[in-house]
C-alpha cells in the first residue's frame, strides 16, 4: 500500500515558513498571511460560538455545519474530520474504509472533509476541489467527492465535466466557476487551517479534535476512535 504523500518542512509548528514555500503558486506568501488572518479570526469566533453550543471537539478543531462538509450531526459524539486531495492515491484508498467506519458507527459518528491540495505534486488536486465545490453549490458536493476520487487517474476538465453530467448537474455552470476559480477562497481557508493544525500529509485523519497517525486501515482506526470517544465529547 502507498504511503502518505508528504509535503517536506510542512512540519505545522509555523505555519508560515510553509505558506511562504508551499501555497498555492499565484497566492504570495503576504496574501497567504492575509488569508490566513482572516482564517483566524473566523476560527475564534466558531470556537466562541461552538463552546456555547458544546460543539467543540476535544483537540480544539471546530466543525461548523455552515462551512464544513459533513456527515451525520455535528453534535454526535464522534467525530471524524478528514484533510484530503483527489489527485492522492493513498486518499482514494481510505474511501471505502470511511465507508465502513461510517456504516459500523451509524449515527454515533460525525464525518467532515476538508480540502488540502498538494499542488506541487498533484497539479489537478486544486482544481478538482474547485470542482467539488461547485458541485456543493448544485447540491452534490458528497456525490462529486466520490466520483472524482473514483477518477483521480484523468481530473482534466473534460473528466471533470463529464463527472458533473453523470450527476445530472450544469456542465457549463460547473466548468464555468472552476475557470473562474468562484471557491479558491474556501479552498485556502481550509488548507490554511490543516497546516494550523499540524497537516504535512494526506490523507490526514482528526478524530474528536486529536490526530490520528496510525495506521490508515478500518480495525487500528476503529479502535482509536473506541479509545476517544469516551474522552470526547458526551
Amino acid at each position: 500500500m502507498l504511503g502518505p504523500i508528504i509535503w517536506p518542512g510542512l512540519a505545522g509548528r509555523s505555519y508560515k515558513p510553509a505558506l511562504d514555500r508551499f501555497c498555492f503558486s499565484r497566492i504570495d506568501p503576504e496574501e497567504c498571511e492575509s488569508i490566513g488572518s482572516r482564517a483566524d479570526t473566523c476560527r475564534r469566533r466558531e470556537t466562541i460560538q461552538s463552546k456555547e453550543r458544546g460543539q467543540m471537539s476535544e483537540g480544539g478543531i471546530v466543525l461548523g455545519a455552515g462551512r464544513d462538509h459533513v456527515q451525520g450531526e455535528i453534535e454526535a459524539p464522534i467525530t471524524l474530520l478528514e484533510y484530503g486531495d483527489y489527485e492522492c492515491r493513498s486518499c482514494a484508498k481510505a474511501q471505502p474504509i470511511v465507508r465502513e467506519i461510517q456504516q459500523s458507527l451509524g449515527d454515533k459518528r460525525c464525518f467532515a472533509f476538508r480540502h488540502f491540495p498538494l499542488t506541487r505534486v498533484h497539479p489537478h488536486a486544486e482544481r478538482a476541489a474547485q470542482a467539488a465545490e461547485a458541485a456543493n453549490a448544485q447540491g452534490r458536493f458528497w456525490e462529486m467527492h466520490e466520483l472524482l476520487f473514483e477518477n483521480q487517474r484523468a481530473l482534466d476538465d473534460k473528466i471533470l465535466s463529464a463527472c458533473a453530467a453523470a450527476l445530472g448537474l450544469d456542465e457549463a455552470r460547473l466548468i464555468g466557476e472552476v475557470m473562474l476559480e468562484i471557491y479558491a477562497r474556501r479552498i485556502q481557508h481550509d488548507f490554511i487551517l490543516g497546516v494550523r493544525e499540524g497537516v504535512n500529509a494526506t490523507p490526514c485523519f482528526f478524530i474528536n479534535g486529536r490526530r490520528y497517525d496510525g495506521p490508515i486501515r478500518l480495525n487500528p482506526l476503529l479502535v482509536a476512535i473506541a479509545q476517544r470517544s469516551g474522552r470526547g465529547r458526551d
